[in-house]
């Protein structure tokens, strides 16, 4: 399933609709493009139908073949740039939130700051996620140590 056809998807499905709530004017349109600049990283990057939440951003990997849903931690972001569209459709859900409600046993990809590991989130316990590793490893992610969040394979996730 290529990217164009999981946004049409999504947005058939009112994914995420019951948190956003957007605020638009006539003369106001919703970001379709944002780049995000970081002050640690060279390589900025791009992503398509962004949603800003309380302590993250999100949005479809730009310039990727297949579909992945990535999520940044805010305190990693030095600046939000939209390219395309005046604002940022937001949400006042957390990322921990938006796991547990839309990527349970889903698989995903968890960064840190020098590391990353590939799993999925099997619940949530407090402010942690509690992990299982491709190599069936049991770990709690406390929701503040996430760099970044991808879902590998989002059109896996939402097939009938």
């Amino acid at each position: 399933m290529n990217l164009e056809s999981t946004l049409e998807d999504l947005e058939a499905q009112g994914y995420f609709a019951s948190q956003i709530k957007p605020e638009q004017t006539a003369s106001s349109a919703p970001s379709r493009l944002v780049r995000i600049s970081f002050e640690y990283e060279i390589a900025d990057q791009y992503l398509a139908s962004p949603i800003l939440g309380s302590n993250f951003v999100g949005g479809f990997s730009a310039n990727q073949k297949s579909p992945k849903w990535h999520a940044i931690n805010l305190n990693n972001i030095t600046h939000i740039e939209s390219l395309a569209g005046r604002t940022l459709l937001e949400t006042t859900a957390s990322l921990l939130q938006i796991v547990e409600q839309h990527f349970l046993q889903a698989s995903l990809a968890i960064g840190f700051r020098e590391s990353r590991v590939v799993g999925k989130v099997i619940a949530i316990d407090g402010n942690c996620f509690r992990f299982e590793s491709q190599d069936y490893r049991l770990l709690w992610i406390p929701e503040s140590s996430v760099s970044d969040l991808v879902v590998e394979n989002l059109s896996a996730h939402f097939k009938d």
